[in-house]
């Protein structure tokens, strides 16, 4: 009789966002304080080895592609809002061979109805 295997993940991951209460940011918000940490589980390493932890902080801003230079060219695209956030992260708790800072950046185009 063949034999059958239980295929789970051995990574965890948890994003962790706040988001305003009113709904949608108006164009032009800065956003000072942006943090978006992912934690990181291997669930099969050896105990001291499992969690990735960051530990940081970040802003962004949302504006209209009307706004940066040469944006009245692009027409109809010129009213499109964009999301930007720039966040850095250091691993307080991290595996031995884990990188020690992360940055993360996004871009992020949005298309309201």
């Amino acid at each position: 009789m063949p034999r059958t295997y239980c295929r789970r993940p051995t990574h965890g991951t948890f994003l962790a966002q706040r988001n305003s209460a009113e709904g949608e940011a108006p164009p032009r918000q800065q956003r000072p304080g942006v943090s978006a940490p992912i934690l990181t589980s291997n669930w099969v390493a050896s105990s001291g080895d499992k969690w990735t932890v960051p530990l940081g902080a970040g802003g962004g801003k949302l504006f209209r592609l009307k706004e940066l230079p040469g944006g009245d060219n692009l027409g109809k695209l010129s009213d499109l809002p964009v999301n930007t956030q720039l966040q850095a992260f250091y691993n307080v708790v991290r595996p031995d061979d884990a990188a020690t800072w992360q940055l993360r950046v996004q871009i992020q185009f949005l298309f309201p109805k």
